[in-house]
């Protein structure tokens, strides 16, 4: 009988839920705190910047880069919101980007001075690299004319280990 009414507890709690939307059990984060594009500006004005992914060769590495915050507001992308283009101001720009290719881990921030009506994307070399002889750096490139407008360089990143490695150990009598 317990058993039975926790599970109309449960699905009762479950459809309430759904209904209500999924939202209902995150905390609202206050407008401030996100990016927000430009109002009242006409889009000749501003410049977009976008995240960045290249496949290798063989297709198996996902060099995929995202913006997590513009101008030190979140934009509360995660990994698949890679392509999702901004809008920004011309001026300095200060972004921080993460990159979660597989096995290593990168988070950083890049600034730049963007340009009304061009268009930049972060980019970084992790599908070029071959056996990490090469140090992983990042960019800002301006897609209308080719240029870097950032020094390439190395952010902060650790190695993730994509699985457990067991060494055999002979123990001899």
């Amino acid at each position: 009988m317990a058993n039975t009414f926790k599970s109309f507890i449960h699905f009762t709690a479950s459809l309430a839920l759904y209904f209500s939307g999924i939202n209902a059990i995150y905390a609202k984060i206050p407008d401030e705190l996100l990016y927000q594009p430009p109002k009242n500006v006409e889009s000749t004005q501003l410049a977009t910047l976008v995240g960045f992914q290249k496949l290798n060769a063989i297709q198996l590495i996902k060099a995929r880069i995202y913006l997590t915050y513009i101008n030190d507001k979140a934009t509360l992308n995660r990994s698949h919101d890679w392509h999702k283009v901004y809008e920004i101001s011309p001026g300095l720009a200060d972004i921080r980007l993460v990159s979660d290719t597989p096995n290593y881990f990168t988070s950083g921030r890049l600034k730049f001075t963007a340009k009304a009506g061009h268009h930049y994307q972060v980019k970084n070399n992790q599908a070029d690299i071959k056996f990490n002889k090469e140090p992983l750096l990042f960019w800002v490139e301006d897609l209308d004319t080719g240029e870097v407008v950032t020094p390439k360089q190395e952010l902060l990143g650790i190695t993730v280990p994509s699985s457990v490695s067991f060494v055999p150990v002979i123990i001899s009598k």
